[in-house]
């Protein structure tokens, strides 16, 4: 079996790690297997990027919404508001029991 690994996560690959990788696969394939990784840059959107991505442009549409609401827009202007950095957060769903 042959994996990438991204470029950026290369010091997460030790002996330990690539031990644990291989057994988990021999494990999982119910025989020994042959594990190669390969450190290259990856060209495609990997989950982890696209999750950061996602929660960027999320952030950056929040605070453009707060930005350009008029009653903070006259909060601004008639009481000296400000809106913090950073403190924008999206609303979390609720996990119906």
């Amino acid at each position: 079996m042959v994996l990438t690994l991204e470029e950026e996560g290369a010091e997460l690959l030790t002996g330990a790690t690539r031990s644990s990788l291989s057994n988990a696969l021999d494990v999982w394939a119910g025989k020994a297997m042959r594990l190669i990784i390969n450190v290259n840059k990856v060209t495609v959107e990997t989950p982890s990027v696209r999750y950061h991505r996602v929660q960027e442009e999320t952030q950056q549409r929040l605070e453009q919404i707060i930005y350009q609401d008029p009653f903070v827009r006259q909060l601004q202007s008639q009481l000296g508001g400000e809106v913090v950095p950073g403190s924008i957060k999206p609303k979390k769903e609720r996990k119906e029991s």
